[in-house]
């Protein structure tokens, strides 16, 4: 008796990385989760920073970078909250999607989304 044949394996990799460590690599996709004002321009930063306008220029940078590393498809996910339990916060959508030229963007609807541990996801913006 023969052993039935095996389905051939699809050669899908995911890389999990920050922002930072992205630089100088490509991916056909490129997920960015954290679209929001609470991560891009990420808020510890700009509580930190001496120089609030060069902080949002470094942040606006450090997107781009994440966005660039995409060959073909780009999808920027806005969470609806941040936080865990009864520290659950809103969130708005990053400023710097409003600098994406609106004739780029691509938007999911709701229905098409489930809602996760922290709550309803946002519609993904394609780019």
């Amino acid at each position: 008796m023969r052993a039935p044949k095996r389905a051939r394996a699809v050669d899908i990799r995911v890389t999990l990385s920050t922002l930072h460590g992205a630089k100088g690599l490509e991916f056909d996709a490129v997920v960015i989760g954290g679209f929001d004002t609470e991560h891009l321009p990420h808020r510890g930063t700009l509580a930190s920073a001496d120089d609030n306008e060069t902080a949002v220029e470094e942040e606006r940078r450090l997107a781009y970078v994440g966005m660039t590393r995409a060959r073909s498809e780009l999808y920027l996910s806005v969470p609806a909250v941040t936080g865990h339990g009864a520290r659950q916060r809103p969130t708005e959508p990053s400023p710097f999607l409003t600098e994406i030229p609106e004739n780029l963007r691509t938007t999911t609807d709701n229905a098409d989304m489930s809602a996760g541990p922290l709550g309803p996801e946002r519609p993904v913006f394609a780019v």
